[in-house]
């Protein structure tokens, strides 16, 4: 049976965690890896959805692929046999819903509508393939998009294009019109069948569309080189090929290289248009980098470094697209990791090997080792693992140094068989944004190191490229690097980069360089800042007349200059007042703009939905990190708050946009209340108690703006201390600071020892101390329970005699553990109840429902009666948290719900009412999995019937709708927490139904709820 795909792709979305582990299964199975795990812009459902038709189109959805989906999840082989069923066509159909019978009054009346409706003819689209329409739909299913007036049939019609088209064409944005799928690929069938396609691409010639052109290129065989393509023609030709899927036109092996290109192009394309056309210079730069990248040095270790502006990234990407241009004829096993993403994380080396291994994978895509590659990439990530062991032909359970010799022995096999005859290094691995990773502190840097170090064994001609602001940390195993500073371009080759940029005046471009140097983001600025105003003399006179005046001006007051000038010719006042002085802050969503900006810049809070919308369009201006949140561009914000800072009127504006920020962030971002804080002048002294290591990675980047010199000084030494700095005159409250974020990054790479080294540096600690709490928990760690009950002791005793609320909360919080670990029942309870009652004179409810869900979790270890207890207070207490704090806080709620969502249902009925409509995307609580829903509807008693039959009508079924229909109609309509709530309301064995909802309908948390 034929439905799009649409069951095999909810089976699909409960089956797998993401696009990436469901496109390794198909690889590592044998149904190819022609699917295309990420679209542009799409949802992991949407990205899934996408697979399950293309399976479809490509005739795969069949036993093979149910059999292996069995083997992979046992545990849910009754819904891949449902589902199997469907596609099997095996009796299976949908049950009517039961009907009461009709009065005897009305019998007669019932039967003739009953033969009037059977008379309509059947529902659903027409026939392409009929003999009247056939000259029109063939005509038309070549082409990508068409005017009906515009196309020519393929033969002699018989109705009009309009009728003939009625029902099987949907529009186009631009008013053209497109063949709907089905009906498209129903008849290029039947043109390859017959041998008929040629004539249908040449009926319509004189229309213009690259679609078509495309498809003629693949019908006449022609080769193909995906490398060479740019983005949107690969994915056109992956659209043109879907078309082809059942004609057997497509070699497999081009897919699945197109395939392959274009999800690289996901990386690689960001970095490809840095490099633009308006790359000049750098010239031996990039020969050190050629010569390093084929392995004619001796080095291994290449440190590419310099401020931001000047163009680190975009010389690593000039070499990578040199790179990947070669990839299909000679390919260099290369692999980019950019730590500013957050999949790549320096304390996770399977993570980083996973990503190693997918990224050679693509790069291979057609050869026999992909398969092994993706077998790799699921040991790695610890899915599928007895399977890709079998493949591999490895023990289960490798340790990292197990790991590391799977990966190096494809990439022998690898340079060996695909290599270029001569070329020695078995990897170049580049690692991006490198401060990211000193960022995170001595754990990171270390678990990184350890990695680096493993690979430069197993593979001892692997090149290393790193790059970063300032000179990366020295890795071990890998010698002396070869040192690349970058500075300002060149004077020829930035008077290039302003030729390309637009600038046509050879003295207009002396001008530039001689005032304003070689930095190639003070380039861009000035040829912009030229071209919105027209003349030299209108962009630059006053900037080059305070330049002169100012001779020691800095280089970043200059940029922020040329950048007043392009802000001056935005057209709409409003976007203006929200780039300046709004770049205050460094976030930008609707309320941000209602509650904090709206005011100081002269902005209408009423308008703020459509002031929001007009950010969305300005690229050059805001980057958008989520559909409802932009933020400044980073490179320009800097700059800018140079010269606002300059500007003594734009003070009092600044100020007010400051005090509003920090009471808005005060109970939704504790970081950026901080940062606005530090910005505003505050004294840091007294913000060390809003201090937390885990804000290091957001407020890093404040260290490159004007922050004031104490502010400054303060959040330097707690966010960017190197290890080996000496920190002997450091002032107390400044080194506990440090001393805490250094033993939580060790905490966090599970170094319990070298955190208590780090703690043990100094005896003394302040009143207070928030360093008692971590070496409890580094010596619970260590195994030291007596240790660490000493350290909550002394800590409680500082806390209280400082009335430290904060301090005597983490304490309690620690000691839960604390007392679990001595199986101490009535200790964990008076901890719990000790770290809520300080909880709730911070007025911090949130934290202390986190510690009751914690100590709940932690008495079903081995006291489930007094579990039972204290899970009575914790519903009582989540049962109050509103629906913006679950909504602000969702790992939260779902740690709630695991702890203790089974023994209470209080707990999933206020989880199900308040957050239940929370879409996956929008960090939902519950899994869209119409299959367990389905299952906790038909445990529902006979006296659910009206409470199910509302649910129904709700979304849009008739009353008695069968439970499966029922359950599919309410992910798709975005009702699962309504389902959770009938089905717990009216289940016929309410303990079975909770533990149902808990162990399989809610998501696992991602992080803490802080």
């Amino acid at each position: 049976m034929i439905d799009g795909g649409e069951r095999l792709a909810e089976l699909l979305s409960v089956l797998f965690t993401d696009p990436q582990e469901l496109e390794r299964f198909l690889v590592v199975e044998g149904f190819g890896g022609s699917t295309r795990a990420y679209q542009k812009g799409g949802t992991r459902r949407g990205s899934l959805w996408t697979i399950a038709r293309e399976l479809e189109a490509a005739g795969m959805i069949g036993e093979p692929l149910f059999a292996a989906l069995r083997r992979r999840n046992p545990e849910r082989a009754e819904d891949i046999a449902r589902v199997a069923m469907f596609y099997r066509d095996e009796s299976f159909s949908v049950p009517e819903p039961e009907t009461e019978p009709v009065p005897a009054e009305f019998a007669d009346f019932a039967a003739s509508l009953s033969q009037a409706l059977d008379d309509l003819p059947p529902a659903g689209p027409p026939d392409p393939l009929d003999e009247s329409r056939w000259p029109w739909t063939a005509a038309a299913s070549v082409l990508g998009a068409f005017r009906s007036a515009d196309l020519r049939p393929l033969g002699k019609p018989t109705m009009p294009a309009a009728e003939a088209l009625s029902g099987l064409v949907h529009p186009h944005l631009d008013g053209r019109l497109i063949l709907d799928n089905p009906a498209r690929t129903t008849c290029i069938g039947r043109l390859a069948a017959t041998g008929s396609l040629g004539a249908a691409i040449d009926a319509n010639a004189g229309i213009e569309d690259t679609k078509r052109d495309k498809l003629r290129t693949l019908v006449a065989r022609e080769p193909l080189t995906p490398n060479e393509m740019a983005t949107n023609d690969l994915e056109e030709y992956a659209v043109v090929m879907g078309w082809l899927a059942e004609t057997g036109v497509v070699d497999p092996d081009d897919r699945t290289r197109l395939q392959a290109t274009l999800s690289r192009r996901d990386l690689l394309d960001p970095l490809a248009a840095l490099v633009g056309t308006h790359f000049h210079g750098r010239e031996s730069e990039i020969k050190t980098l050629e010569f390093f990248a084929a392995g004619i040095t001796d080095k291994s270790t290449l440190c590419l470094y310099g401020p931001g502006g000047t163009g680190k990234t975009t010389l690593i990407g000039k070499l990578l697209l040199s790179l990947e241009q070669q990839a299909r004829y000679s390919p260099v096993p290369f692999v980019y990791l950019d730590f500013d993403r957050v999949r790549n994380d320096p304390r996770d080396p399977a993570g980083l090997l996973r990503q190693i291994a997918e990224q050679l994978r693509l790069l291979y895509a057609t050869t026999d080792e992909a398969r092994e590659l993706a077998a790799a990439e699921d040991v790695f990530s610890g899915t599928d693992i007895e399977r890709a062991s079998a493949i591999l032909d490895v023990d289960l359970g490798l340790d990292l140094d197990g790991m590391v010799e799977i990966l190096a022995e494809r990439l022998f096999r690898l340079r060996d068989l695909h290599g270029r005859a001569g070329y020695v290094p078995e990897l170049v691995l580049f690692l991006d944004t490198f401060e990211e990773v000193e960022a995170k502190g001595p754990g990171a840097l270390r678990d990184l190191n350890e990695l680096l170090s493993r690979l430069s064994i197993a593979l001892p001609y692997m090149r290393l490229l790193v790059s970063g602001r300032g000179r990366p940390a020295r890795l071990s195993g890998f010698g002396d690097p070869i040192d690349l500073p970058l500075g300002d371009l060149d004077d020829a080759a930035a008077k290039a980069v302003l030729a390309e940029f637009g600038v046509t005046d050879p003295d207009l471009r002396d001008l530039i360089v001689d005032k304003f140097g070689g930095n190639p983001l003070t380039l861009r600025l000035a040829a912009t800042a030229l071209e919105r105003s027209g003349s030299a003399a209108a962009a630059f006179d006053d900037i080059t007349a305070r330049a002169e005046v100012l001779s020691g001006i800095a280089l970043e007051q200059v940029q922020g200059m040329l950048y007043g000038r392009v802000l001056g010719h935005i057209r709409d006042a409003e976007v203006v007042k929200v780039a300046y002085p709004g770049l205050a802050v460094r976030r930008i969503d609707v309320e941000v703009l209602r509650q904090v900006l709206a005011i100081p810049c002269g902005l209408d809070p009423d308008r703020s939905y459509e002031i929001f919308d007009k950010l969305l369009y300005e690229v050059g201006m805001f980057d958008r990190e989520g559909a409802d949140v932009v933020s400044h561009r980073q490179d320009v914000r800097r700059l800018m708050l140079r010269t606002l800072l300059d500007e003594p009127q734009r003070a009092k504006a600044v100020a007010e946009i400051h005090r509003r920020a920090i009471d808005y962030y005060r109970t939704r971002d504790r970081a950026e209340e901080l940062y606005h804080r530090l910005m505003s002048g505050e004294d840091p002294r007294n913000l060390d108690k809003l201090w937390d290591p885990a804000m290091r990675q957001s407020l890093e980047s404040a260290l490159l703006e004007p922050m004031p010199r104490r502010a400054e000084t303060w959040l330097r030494r707690r966010v960017n201390a190197t290890a080996d700095e000496d920190r002997s005159d450091w002032d107390q409250e400044d080194w506990e600071a440090d001393a805490r974020g250094r033993a939580l990054s060790w905490l966090s790479s599970n170094s319990p020892k070298d955190a208590l080294d780090v703690l043990a540096e100094r005896a003394e600690r302040l009143p207070g101390s928030r360093l008692y709490a971590v070496e409890a928990e580094a010596r619970l760690r260590f195994g030291d329970v007596d240790g660490a009950a000493k350290a909550i002791e002394l800590g409680t005793a500082s806390a209280v005699e400082a009335r430290d609320r904060l301090a005597q909360a983490e304490l309690a919080a620690q000691a839960v553990a604390v007392r679990g670990a001595m199986n101490d029942s009535s200790g964990v309870v008076t901890a719990a109840e000790w770290a809520v009652t300080s909880c709730d004179l911070l007025g911090d409810a949130e934290r202390g429902v986190d510690v009751l869900a914690d100590a709940v979790r932690v008495l079903r270890g081995f006291d489930q009666g007094e579990a039972e207890e204290l899970g009575d207070q914790l519903a009582a207490r989540f049962s109050h948290l509103s629906r913006q704090s679950l909504l602000t806080h969702p790992d939260l709620v779902k740690r709630v719900v695991r702890a203790a969502g089974d023994l209470n249902d209080t707990i999933l009925h206020h989880a199900a009412a308040q957050v239940g409509d929370q879409t996956e995307a929008d960090g939902g609580v519950f899994r869209e999995d119409p299959f367990a829903l389905a299952r906790l509807l038909d445990q529902t008693s006979t006296a659910a019937q009206p409470a199910l039959d509302a649910l129904a009508a709700e979304v849009g079924l008739p009353r008695r709708a069968n439970h499966t229909e029922l359950a599919r109609q309410v992910v798709r309509s975005g009702r699962t927490g309504k389902a959770v709530a009938v089905g717990l309301d009216w289940a016929s064995e309410p303990v079975l139904s909770r533990q149902l909802v808990v162990d399989t309908l809610v998501r696992p948390a991602d992080g803490s709820w802080k």
